[in-house]
């Protein structure tokens, strides 16, 4: 007698084997439904369902009359292409006697022309080579030369802008633009720093003053430090090379020292 705990019996829901024991699958299948059972004394195949043997011999009898079928089909499809071409049996003649070969009679030559005593016989060379179009014809209308094409008519080529082109154009323009706005208050925030390092620390400058100009130092820090971040945001987004950045910059005068200086003094008045 077979041991209950190696028996498993098939879920006609999901196809899993649930052990015997149970009565419920974890997918909600009962046993009372299962498609079959497996135990140790039945085969690795037991329980399992039949339609793929089904549908494999059904398969493989399809492709055996498909088989027959083109077979079969195949003297007609000869038949089909035309008839046959025969070739008739080689003729035979009766040898028949050769004719009695004839002498041809030669012509009589022409007489050579009697030519006057001092005379020069007549030419015989070729004539000379027709130039290519042959002759031209005394009087006739030479035809009318086609018009050469006219430069207006040709339209100009048609220059493609890609989406990438038009960004970093678009960028270009926002930025010499920061750039034109931030130039005056960069040049007052540098002038600023040196008054206040001059005279502020070392005590130059009387202790209000001091006060006043570090708070209008680290405003315009802020105000010039976001222009900055935008201007690098802009380059950034817009594809822009750093080169061409640095030539834009310095067209509106802020050159590598400048621009150096302020992002020193802007990092140190921002903190």
């Amino acid at each position: 007698m077979a041991n209950p705990a190696w028996q498993v019996w098939i879920c006609g829901n999901c196809r899993r084997r649930v052990p015997a024991q149970l009565v419920e699958c974890r997918c909600g299948g009962l046993k009372a439904h299962a498609l079959g059972t497996i135990g140790p004394d039945s085969g690795a195949d037991e329980g399992s369902p039949l339609w793929p043997r089904l549908f494999g011999a059904m398969g493989i009898g399809a492709v055996l009359a498909g088989s027959w079928l083109w077979f079969s089909r195949t003297p007609d499809a000869v038949r089909s292409a035309g008839p046959l071409v025969t070739f008739a049996p080689p003729t035979t003649f009766a040898a028949q006697p050769a004719a009695p070969r004839q002498m041809a009679t030669p012509a009589p030559a022409a007489p050579a022309p009697t030519l006057a005593p001092g005379a020069w016989p007549p030419r015989s060379d070729p004539p000379p080579h027709a130039p290519a179009g042959g002759w031209p014809v005394v009087g006739a209308t030479a035809p009318p030369a086609a018009p050469e094409p006219s430069a207006e008519a040709t339209p100009p080529p048609t220059t493609v802008v890609s989406e990438t082109d038009r960004v970093r154009q678009a960028g270009m323009q926002r930025l010499r633009s920061e750039f034109q706005a931030m130039k005056a208050n960069a040049v007052s925030l540098i002038s600023m720093d040196t008054l206040y390092v001059e005279g502020c620390r070392g005590q130059a400058q009387p202790p209000e003053h001091c006060a006043n100009l570090i708070n209008e130092i680290n405003r315009m820090a802020v105000a010039v430090g976001a222009a900055i971040e935008r201007t690098e945001d802009i380059a950034r987004t817009s594809y822009l090379d750093p080169g061409v950045v640095r030539d834009m910059r310095e067209q509106v005068g802020m050159e590598d020292p400048f621009w150096d200086e302020l992002e020193r003094v802007t990092r140190e008045y921002r903190r």
